[in-house]
């Protein structure tokens, strides 16, 4: 039992900072998902303050693209911190890769339309989520798609110190960050499109832009190769793409929406 109001079920998932939690709220009897804070995040005052901060922020968001926020807690037993959210059931979007192997276009086209609509209207709200990812993305059982942990591991992987010397496991972890992160930029909307993009990416060619086989080789390709056509994919959908992953972020689209849809309107005499 958590702070003596959440009743451990069973494990759900493992992310980025670890596993991920079913648990019951017993003040209310209704699921959650309960995220630990990693202990070396935990200790950094200047990232726990950003982090309540953007919490804060993301906590307003009211949007059926985008999981809830419920709290921001202190188990003061462990003395450890641990993040409440709403418990989306379905599975994220790298586990239904492997489970269908081939997404049809109409599911690809609807991804990016609905996941656009969601991080617009967040970036109109302040607020930028910074690791979107396919195991941040979760199809729900009508068929939907649900951003998972917004606003709240917007500064794990930049507060960690000396990225190249992460784990090898981390390697897909941070193929959908943008140049700007890399490079400890100005981090905005356009940040989030780069991801998205990446993910959509994937979405066609069963894996992220720019493979690669440790976090520092990862890196270089990231920051200075050219996005790589997607074989078998018209040339004016390579061509959004590739504007969307643009190494500059102002050549990017000016919104989500219209990135999503450019990639629709690529694909405006297929019937789908």
């Amino acid at each position: 039992m958590l702070c003596n109001r959440y009743e451990l079920l069973h494990e759900v998932g493992h992310g980025s900072w670890g596993v991920v939690f079913l648990c019951r709220d017993t003040f209310n009897d209704t699921h959650v998902a309960v995220k630990p804070i990693p202990p070396e995040f935990a200790r950094d005052e200047k990232a726990m303050g950003n982090m309540r901060a953007n919490f804060d922020r993301a906590t307003a968001l009211k949007h059926p693209g985008i999981a809830s926020l419920n709290v921001l807690e202190r188990d003061y037993e462990s003395m450890g911190y641990f993040l409440v959210t709403e418990y989306v059931e379905g599975e994220h979007l790298q586990s239904y890769f492997r489970e269908i192997r081939s997404i049809p276009l109409s599911q690809i086209l609807d991804l990016a339309e609905e996941l656009a609509s969601a991080l617009d209207y967040a970036h109109a709200a302040g607020v930028v989520h910074r690791d979107i990812k396919p195991s941040n993305i979760q199809r729900t059982p009508s068929g939907h798609f649900k951003l998972l942990d917004f606003g709240v591991c917007c500064d794990l992987q930049q507060s960690l110190q000396h990225l190249e010397r992460l784990p090898p496991k981390s390697v897909r972890t941070c193929a959908y960050m943008a140049p700007e992160q890399w490079n400890r930029g100005s981090v905005t909307g356009a940040t989030d499109q780069y991801a998205l993009a990446a993910s959509i990416y994937e979405t066609f060619e069963g894996r992220p832009p720019f493979p690669a086989q440790g976090v520092r080789a990862l890196k270089d390709r990231i920051l200075h190769d050219k996005v790589p056509s997607i074989s078998g994919l018209r040339d004016s959908s390579n061509e959004v793409l590739a504007r969307a992953l643009s190494k500059d972020p102002s050549d990017r689209f000016e919104t989500c929406k219209q990135f999503s849809e450019a990639l629709r309107n690529s694909f405006q005499d297929v019937v789908v």
